[in-house]
């Protein structure tokens, strides 16, 4: 493996680790957007959490290939 590659498979699974982390605890807790003086407490609204959910489930799955690839 180059060093390039091996760089590329470095950030390739610090996102992985983001992504995991956040899907697995902050999404399962009270999460609030805020704009100006407005917050929307996403908790309120399933149907919005499990579209995030899928649309992070969907990114984990094309970084892990990307990995694999290397």
């Amino acid at each position: 493996m180059t060093i390039e590659k091996l760089e590329k498979a470095n950030e390739i699974k610090c996102k992985l680790d983001r992504l995991r982390h956040f899907k697995s605890q902050c999404i399962l807790k009270r999460v609030e957007l805020v704009s100006g003086d407005k917050e929307l407490y996403l908790i309120e609204y399933p149907d919005i959490i499990n579209q995030i959910q899928s649309c992070i489930s969907d990114k984990i799955t094309e970084l892990e290939k990307q990995l694999e690839e290397l």
